[in-house]
């Protein structure tokens, strides 16, 4: 079992990308991806902070939230997928909990996450 962990591991190893940065539960994030419509190619930016971490490997992903207009809307990303741009932090906050799914039924001033 251990060397299939490690045959798996090695062959994942070169797919993953290093050119991004440690993102962590509670960060305000902003994530570029590229929008490919028909023959056009563009960037689509989504800011957020990040609800949820999944950390398997190469299938890691993340789950970004923001409130539009009232209306919370959230979305994932796979981490090292060839879609992603750039990941920027735009500020780091603190939170007690590995998900923040319990900020789906919070609004207004009760949203608000502390920053470190």
């Amino acid at each position: 079992m251990k060397n299939l962990h490690k045959f798996i591991t090695m062959f994942e190893q070169p797919q993953m990308r290093s050119d991004l940065p440690q993102i962590k539960v509670g960060d305000e994030v902003q994530v570029d991806t590229w929008i490919i419509e028909n023959e056009r190619k563009r960037i689509q930016s989504f800011q957020g902070f990040v609800m949820c971490m999944r950390n398997r490997g190469l299938s890691s992903s993340f789950r970004v939230r923001r409130v539009v207009k009232g209306e919370g809307v959230e979305r994932a990303f796979p981490l090292h997928g060839p879609m992603i741009h750039t990941i920027q932090i735009k500020k780091s906050q603190s939170v007690r909990q590995a998900k923040l799914y319990y900020m789906r039924d919070l609004f207004g001033k009760a949203a608000r996450l502390k920053d470190k």
